[in-house]
């Protein structure tokens, strides 16, 4: 238990606490994932359906989850989000087949949903209400290493516990998001006035929050450049997610049970680095040419994975691309979270993690058809020409309106 007399402690006690029991929770299901499903009567295309109803319940959930957020209070938000995906967990464990499973899948991505945005916005809101908002960066950062670290952690119980226990796969997750959402139940404070002011609002001002936190985004260059630009960017990172195990089998004849070790392995690097990549205080210009140059970086990486011929080297592409996302995530929700008004933050970041989700949703088909025509290293190809694109497209941009973001930025800190 964090200290109760140290509201410091309090805030990102309970932030890094949902992060870390999240990526536990995650990681403790996808060693044995698909097999679980095989192992109930489920073929290959029923378990690629379920993919698409857990996708699908976010894309139509996303946003008005966040509202509700920003309305009746982010902290109530984030633990009934535990509590959907606990819920979730426990109807997959006691499912007989493929339309309990989908029911499931939607409940999972509810669950997702509400902590979508309203756990970043939670954090931010509190850290300034107690005056520590110069540790946003930070937070973040350390966020990030114990959502690697319970990922990390999960893959290597998920391994164990679903080669001896695979009809109970998900009772892991139900566990610890049961005891995440209790957990913060009692522990996690609200010191944000506007916040708990929120929670008395009624349901009629849902259209106002939705349409301000859209607005937002609009009426903030820069916020609405990162948002486009994340589209390019989940377009291009789902070309090497979904194929990567495939491409590496078949080509290299390379034993799966690596890949396990790869994602560990990256996570381990993310853990290690990502606290040094957030430690300096950027400039809008600063966060424009970090975030270029990682964007950059990728766009070689993914062509050095699809063209090399050495294993070796295509592992270690997989895993910078890995650590590359590491970073990329808490860079952005910091500045967006430095740009939008209160208010409306749930909603915003809710509508981010919509374009990322609808990036990788609109990838799908498009890249499934360039490996059926063209192969894999055809597709790799055209995620990296698709993220060359958008990184050309966001640093014209962004030179044209630095100016005025960077006047915004400081409005809004003073």
């Amino acid at each position: 238990m964090f200290s109760e007399k140290d509201p410091l402690k309090r805030v990102t006690g309970s932030y890094y606490l949902a992060q870390g029991l999240y990526g536990l929770a995650l990681g403790a299901i996808l060693p044995a994932y698909v097999l679980f499903f095989w192992s109930r009567g489920l073929n290959l295309f029923e378990v690629a359906v379920l993919a698409s109803v857990f996708e699908g319940s976010i894309l139509l959930f996303e946003i008005p989850t966040g509202a509700l957020a920003d309305i009746f209070g982010r902290r109530k938000s984030v633990i009934s989000s535990h509590l959907f995906q606990s819920l979730a967990g426990l109807i997959f464990i006691l499912s007989p087949g493929f339309w309990l499973f989908a029911i499931a899948e939607a409940t999972q991505g509810f669950g997702e949903t509400l902590k979508t945005g309203a756990l970043e916005a939670w954090m931010v809101d509190n850290l300034q209400a107690i005056g520590g908002g110069e540790r946003q960066g930070r937070t973040f950062a350390a966020g990030e290493k114990f959502n690697r670290l319970g990922f990390l952690l999960g893959i290597l119980f998920g391994g164990f516990w679903g080669h001896h226990f695979l009809s109970l796969v998900f009772l892991p997750f139900t566990v610890f998001h049961l005891a995440c959402g209790l957990y913060l139940l009692r522990y996690m404070p609200e010191y944000d006035r506007q916040s708990t002011e929120g929670s008395g609002r009624c349901s009629s001002k849902l259209k106002e929050t939705l349409t301000g936190g859209l607005k937002s985004i609009a009426a903030t260059k820069i916020v609405l450049l990162l948002v486009i630009f994340s589209l390019f960017v989940a377009f291009a990172g789902e070309t090497v997610d979904q194929y990567y195990q495939i491409y590496l089998f078949d080509l290299f004849s390379l034993d799966p049970r690596y890949f396990s070790w790869m994602l560990i392995s990256a996570s381990l690097v993310v853990i290690l680095s990502v606290g040094k990549v957030m430690s300096r205080s950027l400039s809008l210009k600063g966060v424009t040419y970090l975030l270029g140059t990682i964007e950059a970086i990728k766009v070689v990486t993914i062509l050095v994975f699809a063209l090399s011929g050495e294993v070796v080297i295509a592992v270690l592409a997989f895993i910078f691309l890995e650590v590359f996302k590491g970073w990329e995530r808490p860079l952005l929700l910091d500045t967006i979270n430095r740009y939008i008004p209160s208010a409306q933050r749930a909603t915003a970041i809710s509508f981010f993690s919509l374009v990322n989700s609808g990036g990788e949703v609109l990838a799908g088909p498009i890249i499934g058809a360039i490996a059926l025509a063209f192969g894999l290293k055809a597709t790799f190809m055209a995620g990296a020409a698709v993220l060359a694109l958008g990184l050309t497209l966001f640093i014209s941009a962004a030179g044209i309106t630095k100016g005025r973001g960077g006047n915004l930025l400081n409005r809004l800190r003073s």
